[in-house]
């Protein structure tokens, strides 16, 4: 079967790599999704229990919205005797109800039954840009909604997000560390994508396992398996500004799994450097201060000077920094005074909100 792993706009490129990650073999970036083509039901196993930076895994049905393109389909493999249906669409990041009531009703007439409350088959229509497809939802949840996240504050950001900004800064495996962490969330899925870890480790379950295509197979063995082949080495260290935020993060690492393999510690920003070999950082990532209306620029820019000041006695001749910014404006400034130059940035999305992925070269 085809497959397709959903996952945030402009976070394609990292989905793929993702993919490659875990798989040993390319997928094929779209608007909104990569598709992964002739996969094994354990393949589809693997996304869904491994996958960093996407949200969904799809088996593929058809590359159009239209309810036409349906109609001849076979979905025995997928649902169970008995089994009802319900479709979910979304187009650009809204609810699409016009495509949910047009595939809704196409299928209906052919005599599938509907239960839009405990469906055993979820249809899912994702149109984002010119990119559409639709298929069965094999996840049964948002795999971006990680059970780790039990703290957070304001200014967390998604884990598809950041998992994303590791692929784009090439910082899977590296020495790396996070100098203003608010939650750990940076850290710890530098530790999953490290190590191999599942973030879905402590909840296997997935709506593929009762379909009648894989329904004869043992997953919680096959899982058990997988998490055997844990690393257990991972050259992350994570540092915060204050101790809420230290005990929030080490709490959310033990949630994960991997609170043994990430080192944790309260330090001011500019006292970072005494907790550090010189020169010997990989990368540094991180998600820096923002201005707001409680916050002035001139506060901001404080904390930014003291970032790029304090990774240039880190970083390693050819490290880097890598930026998941809301503002890009902001940090230009800091990093050339500081040396830096910015070699590569993207652009992502996540609902209504905007962030860069901003990559300065050591000086």
């Amino acid at each position: 079967m085809d497959l397709a792993a959903l996952c945030d706009p402009g976070c394609e490129t990292f989905c793929a790599q993702d993919v490659q990650r875990i798989l040993g073999r390319p997928a094929t970036p779209a608007e909104g999704c990569v598709f992964i083509p002739d996969a094994t039901r354990e393949e589809a196993a693997l996304l869904n229990y491994h996958l960093l930076t996407a949200s969904r895994v799809l088996a593929v049905l058809s590359r159009s919205c239209d309810a036409a393109s349906l109609l001849a389909t076979d979905f025995s493999p997928f649902l169970v005797r008995g089994g009802a249906f319900k479709v979910v669409a979304r187009e650009n990041g809204e609810r699409a109800h016009e495509v949910e009531e047009s595939l809704g009703e196409a299928l209906h007439k052919r005599g599938l039954p509907v239960d839009l409350t405990k469906p055993s088959m979820t249809i899912v229509a994702w149109r984002q840009g010119a990119s559409c497809v639709v298929g069965v939802d094999l996840s049964g949840r948002d795999l971006g909604k990680r059970e780790y996240r039990a703290f957070h504050t304001r200014r967390s950001l998604r884990s598809t997000i950041v998992a994303s900004a590791l692929f784009a800064g090439e910082a899977v495996g590296r020495r790396i560390i996070d100098p203003y962490s608010i939650d750990g969330t940076v850290a710890i899925e530098a530790v999953l994508a490290a190590t191999r870890t599942s973030p879905q480790l402590y909840k296997k379950e997935f709506a593929f396992m009762h379909m009648p295509f894989a329904a004869d197979k043992d997953w919680s063995a096959f899982f058990l398996a997988e998490d055997s082949r844990r690393g257990s080495e991972a050259s992350v260290r994570c540092f915060y500004p204050l101790v809420r935020l230290l005990k929030m993060g080490r709490a959310n690492a033990k949630l994960a799994g991997i609170d043994k393999l990430l080192s944790q510690t309260k330090c001011e920003l500019r006292w970072l450097s005494t907790k550090l070999v010189e020169h010997n950082t990989e990368v540094l990532i991180t998600v820096p201060p923002v201005s707001s209306k409680h916050v002035p620029p001139k506060d901001v820019e404080q904390v930014q000077d003291e970032l790029f000041a304090e990774a240039k006695r880190a970083l390693m001749p050819a490290g880097r920094i890598v930026l998941i910014a809301e503002k890009k404006a902001e940090l230009l400034n800091p990093a050339q005074r500081h040396g830096f130059e910015l070699k590569k940035e993207w652009v992502v999305r996540r609902g209504g909100a905007q962030f860069f992925f901003l990559i300065f070269a050591a000086p």
